[in-house]
Parts: C-alpha cells; sequence; structure tokens
C-alpha cells in the first residue's frame, strides 16, 4: 500500500497546490482505485467532472469504481455519458457492453453495444468473443460459433477462443467439432486443466469412458480433482442420466 499511498500524496500537493488541477483529481482517482479505496476515487472522477464535463475518460473512470462498488445503474449512466461525448470510441461501448451481459445479465442489450463495439473496430478479436459468449448465454449457439470463429481466425493462437467455440458446439451435440477444439486449446495450453475436463464430457458423451476417465486424472494431476472424484464415484458408468455436463462453471 506504500506505493499508493505515494502516488495519492503526490497528487494531493498537486492539487493543495492547483485545486483547479483536473488532471490531478483524475490521477488521483485512479491511484485511489488501485488502492481499492473506491468511494474516495469517485469523489475524484466528480470533481474531475465538475472541472472538465466534456472529457469522456472521467465518466469512464468513474463508471469503472461504480461497477466495483457494484451500484450499476450508475456505471451504466456514465458509460452512457462517455458515449455521447465521444460516440466513435469502441472501448466505450465495450464497457456498457460488459456491464450489460456480465453484470445485469441483458445479453441483448450487450450484444447491442458490441455489435457497435465491432463496427468501430473490426479486427479485435475480444470483442467477438465478448458477444459470443452473450449469443451462447441466448442460446444462439450458431451466431456464437460465428463469432468464436472469428475471433479464432483474428488470434488464432488464443487457447480461450476454442474453448468457447468447443462448449457451443457441445450444446449442438457436434461432438467431433467440439473434441477437435477442446484438442486444440490443450495444444495451446497444455496446463490448464479445464480444458481437459470439457474434453472429457465429449468422451463421457460418446461413452467412451476410459479416455474420459485419462483426462480427468490429468485435470487432476494440474490441480482439478473435481471431474476425477465424479467418474469414480458409484454408478457413473453407463447411468441413465440425462444428457448434460459432469461440471459446470
Amino acid at each position: 500500500m506504500g506505493f499508493f499511498r505515494d502516488k495519492i500524496e503526490y497528487y494531493t500537493q498537486a492539487i493543495e497546490f492547483n485545486p483547479k488541477d483536473v488532471k490531478a483529481y483524475n490521477n488521483r482517482g485512479i491511484a485511489y482505485r488501485e488502492a481499492r479505496n473506491y468511494k474516495e476515487a469517485i469523489k475524484d472522477y466528480t470533481k474531475a467532472i465538475k472541472l472538465d464535463p466534456k472529457n469522456a475518460i472521467y465518466y469512464i473512470n468513474r463508471g469503472d469504481a461504480y461497477r466495483e462498488l457494484r451500484k450499476y445503474n450508475r456505471a451504466i449512466k456514465d458509460f452512457t455519458q462517455a458515449i455521447e461525448l465521444d460516440p466513435k470510441n469502441a472501448e466505450y461501448y465495450s464497457s456498457r457492453g460488459k456491464m450489460y451481459y456480465y453484470e445485469l445479465k441483458n445479453y441483448d442489450r450487450g450484444i447491442e453495444d458490441y455489435t457497435q463495439t465491432i463496427e468501430l473496430d473490426p479486427e479485435n478479436a475480444q470483442y467477438y468473443r465478448s458477444r459470443g459468449i452473450a449469443y451462447y448465454k441466448l442460446k444462439n449457439y450458431d451466431q456464437a460459433i460465428a463469432d468464436y470463429t472469428k475471433a479464432i481466425t483474428l488470434n488464432p493462437k488464443f487457447s480461450w477462443y476454442y474453448k468457447h467455440r468447443g462448449d457451443a458446439y457441445y450444446e449442438l451435440q457436434n461432438y467431433d467439432q467440439a473434441m477437435a477444439d477442446y484438442t486444440q486449446a490443450i495444444k495451446l495450453d497444455p496446463r490448464f486443466s479445464w480444458y481437459y475436463k470439457r474434453r472429457a464430457d465429449v468422451y463421457y458423451e460418446l461413452k467412451n469412458y476410459d479416455q474420459a476417465k485419462k483426462d480427468a486424472k490429468k485435470a487432476c494431476e494440474l490441480g482439478d480433482c473435481e471431474l476425477w472424484n465424479i467418474l469414480n464415484s458409484v454408478g457413473v458408468y453407463g447411468s441413465n442420466r440425462k444428457r448434460s455436463r459432469l461440471t459446470q462453471k
């Protein structure tokens, strides 16, 4: 905390020297936010906004602090104000879109914002991933796959995109494609246990219990023994359970 205190003290002195130094208020707000003192951060961002109400970044910063305090409606209001001031900034739509789909579970509004984000910055793979997640939550798996595929095209070395697409293929019971995506995710990041668990789900649906158990064991060796314990429980093999993942997230 000493580092944050030093930064806060530095900007406090700057404000004492010049009480109208808008950048000093914003920077002290950032220091407070980094120190997780969100209430004080909001006070400084609010002061910055009063001094310079046309600067969109101050609204974004305050909105981020409100989000940390779970004051989501206030965060949305600030993100919206930032968009009105700077409607060509893709990151601002992304901030609001993430609030809608991740915090408020309003996936339709999240899709609207990420669609706008993509129009402004069509080469950013993360935006397609985020919109794909919203489509996935709405069970629009085909559209989710299209967005994940675009993300992969833009950044084929990021394993998480394959995991996401594999999840959508799994829900469509397209197990061959799901298997291929989880396998590729493992190739790119073989130390991540979740990919082995996902692939084990596919093996289980295909009644290849030995391979499912091998992947579960590998996940356990990596520190996650949840699925290994499930597969070793009594009555799992050959059960007539309804199709569903053995593990949830």
